[in-house]
Parts: structure tokens; sequence; C-alpha cells
């Protein structure tokens, strides 16, 4: 059954009014059934909402919390658009309109709820109303920053685009800083068997602390950047977080959180020690794939309904650890971010040597991103906290043609429509800047 459902929104419109005081204003209300609801709004534009809902049915949670950014601009006291948000194990698609005036507005939604792909089938119905109403946001007294750390086979600069944009995007009260660089060991094949993950979390926690921010951080990891991330925040090395410094945004792009299939012929393009400790595969069991126990240490995990996944020693004891841990230094907001336009499971030798090999993505969740399982990129398993937010969508890939030797999956990321993840367009980059000013107020 398909959720149709008719919400009264209070929204806001600054009308012509400016408010010179802070650039972003909260505006906060509740539902029709108490639950919460808060817009940010900056200038004539509506950047994101926030609201709590109900799905009853069989297989949902019973309660959901969605972030859905649309940067919508408002024109002549109304406004009306189209959009649509994944939180597991639903996507929302919804509808809005609204009439607005300089303090309170009144609007309608309708949604549609379907479950994703990989979640079980999951949907109800329910209607409410909402208000909504200014509360304004002080000025910042300190700059918030967004540290950049970079994937395997590349360097800072590969990240310009991305710093770029998002310092546009969020503005003056933000510094995006894409200066750590672990490319001595991530974009060396030569690389010494020191360069493990590990220690580039190290550095990186050494990086952070050499800056001394003031308050909480963002961490925004491209691929294996986004493990390196997630090693420092369970980690937590030289202290650098605490009660007055913690991570309250984690955004991964492409990130191989369950591992990427590895083979030792990648070791002809990148640094063997990092993309071996990245190795995952949803296909086979650690008795047939030869790479374990020589180039690699694995670990057969099943769950409670018979999936099974061969990992790396190094990623079984991370998100172990990560699901055991209380996680005291955030993150507040996990933002996991993949490519899903390749739905060829099994990956390649190489695109040079198209050959087939049993190995990769499971048949029941095939997407990808040309290098990623998506159950990888979104940590699709039953892990305890995992992401908050997902995004899955189909004109992404994890790279593109300049870099096609690091390409696994028979699939064409020549393509003209697919955006690399490292260089994100408006609609994720949108989403990213949203979740930052949400957890660095």
């Amino acid at each position: 059954m398909m959720l149709s459902m008719k919400v009264l929104v209070a929204f806001f419109l600054m009308s012509g009014v400016a408010h010179a005081q802070s650039v972003y204003e909260t505006w906060s209300g509740q539902t029709g059934q108490g639950k919460p609801i808060t817009l940010i709004v900056s200038r004539d534009r509506i950047t994101s909402i926030h609201f709590h809902g109900a799905v009853p049915g069989q297989y949902c949670s019973p309660d959901f919390d969605f972030g859905i950014s649309v940067n919508e601009q408002i024109a002549n006291g109304r406004i009306g658009f189209d959009g649509q948000s994944s939180r597991e194990p639903v996507r929302v698609k919804f509808s809005i309109a609204g009439s607005f005036t300089s303090d309170t507005a009144e609007g309608s939604l309708d949604m549609t709820i379907v479950p994703l792909p990989s979640g079980p089938s999951c949907s109800g119905s329910a209607q409410t109303t909402w208000t909504v109403q200014r509360s304004g946001a002080p000025e910042p007294t300190q700059k918030h920053i967004v540290f950049l750390i970079h994937g395997i086979a590349q360097t800072p600069a590969d990240l310009n685009s991305l710093a770029t944009n998002l310092q546009e995007g969020l503005g003056p009260d933000y510094i995006v800083d894409r200066g750590f660089d672990y490319s001595d060991c991530a974009n060396n094949v030569s690389c010494s068997g020191n360069c493990t993950i590990g220690f580039q979390a190290q550095r990186l926690a050494d990086y952070i602390k050499k800056k001394s921010p003031a308050g909480d951080i963002a961490l925004v990891g491209y691929s294996l950047g986004g493990i390196v991330a997630r090693d420092l925040v369970l980690n937590n090395y030289f202290d650098v977080l605490g009660p007055t410094r913690r991570v309250g945004v984690l955004v991964t792009l492409g990130t191989p959180n369950l591992g990427y299939p590895y083979i030792p012929e990648d070791n002809n393009a990148r640094c063997s020690v990092l993309a071996s400790e990245m190795f995952g595969d949803f296909r086979n069991t650690p008795n047939v794939l030869p790479q374990c126990g020589k180039e690699v240490s694995c670990v057969d995990l099943k769950d409670s309904v018979g999936h099974r996944m061969t990992i790396s020693s190094y990623l079984a004891g991370l998100n172990g650890n990560w699901s055991q841990s209380p996680l005291a230094n955030g993150p507040e907001r996990w933002l996991a971010v993949a490519g899903a336009f390749c739905p060829k499971p099994a990956r390649i030798l190489s695109p040079a040597e198209n050959i087939n090999l049993d190995l990769g993505c499971s048949d029941n969740q095939p997407y990808n991103d040309g290098v990623v399982c998506e159950q990888s990129a979104t940590m699709g398993w039953l892990f305890a906290h995992g992401p908050s937010d997902l995004i899955a969508d189909p004109n992404y890939a994890h790279t593109k043609n300049s870099l096609s030797k690091f390409v696994t999956f028979p699939c064409d990321t020549n393509q003209s429509y697919l955006v690399p993840l490292y260089a994100p367009g408006p609609d994720v980059l949108s989403q990213i800047e949203d979740a930052v000013r949400t957890a660095l107020k």
C-alpha cells in the first residue's frame, strides 16, 4: 500500500523583509500530532526541511526523521516544488505548495512513501497538520571548520571543486579546509608497509589538532577518506576530540565502509597496503577467495537471515568496534552518499581485460558506482550506529574516465550524464551543506 499524505504546513516567507542579522534562520514548530518540524531559511529561499513522522506498517519503524534539502526560492508569496529523500527502509517523494506572509504561511504537502530496493516492503498512511514560526538564529561567534579528506590515488587538489563549491554554498560562517594530505601513501603505488589506514587516521588527528578548531567540526571524506575519518572518530587519536570539540557531522562519498572487491592486480594502480585493507565481497566465503590468507586477512560474516559477506579483518574490526562504541565524540549526523548507476554485480579484471570475476556485490543488491557497491557505501549490514541519512543516486559514479584504470565493474563511466562523487553536483552539494549547517550551529 502506498502512502498518500496531505499535510497542512505553515512555512516562512521572507516576502521582501530583510533580516540582516543572520544569513540562515531557523523556523520551528510541531505537527498536529505534536511531532517537531524545522525549516532552515536563507534570505528568500527555503534551504531545508526537517520533520519527524510516523509510518505504520509491519516492516516499518513506527517513527522516522527526514532532512530534505530543497533550496527553493520563494517568489510572489508562493512556493511549489517536488522532491524526494531516502532513509532506510523507505524513500519519500513529496510535492509542496504554499502561500506566505512575512511571518507565517500555510501550505500543503502530498507525500508518497515507497520501499528502497535494498529494504523490505514498507508502506502505510497518515494525515496531520503542522505549523512553523520564525525563531531566528544568532550570529555565529566563531567559524566552524569542515575538513575534507581525499581518497586513494588522489591528492588534496582532486577535491578542489568540492571545496570551492562547498565554501560558496556554506558562506562566510564556515571554513572548508582541504589541506590534509596523505598522498605520499594514498597516491603512491610503491607505498611503504607503514601506510595503513589507521596511520592515516592518526595523521588526520594530528592535522586537526594543529588547526585548533573551536567547537564541533565536520568531516567530509571521499572513498578511502571516509574510512580514515571513521577510524579517527572511533579511536580519537591524541585526544583530538572531546566535550568541547566533537564531530557534528560526518559525510562519506562513495566510501567502501564494507569494502570493495579488491584483487592483487589492483596493486599495479593503488597502494597495496591501503587497497587490501579495504577488501570486501558480498558473493563468496573466504575459503574460495585466493586473496584471503595471502594478501588479505579475511573475516566471514553472516547475518540473521543467512546473508554472507567477506571483509578484511581491518574493516571487520572497525565496524565491529564502531557498533559497540558509545561514540561519545560524534558524529551527531552521518550522511552517506552512494553512486548507483551500474546494475552489474560482478567485477571485471580491468577495463582493458573485460574478464568477469565472481566477486563484488550481491545479486539481491547489485547496484554500484563502478568501484564500490551501494550496499557498502550505505553501510547496508547489521552494524549499529549506521548512517542517519542516505543518498543512493543513479547519476553518480565513483570516478570518471580520467581514472578509468580504477573502474572495477563492467559499466561505462564515460557516459556524459554521470557525475563523479569527488566533485558532486548541486543536488548532493545542497544536502551536504544542509547536514553541515544543521549539525554545526
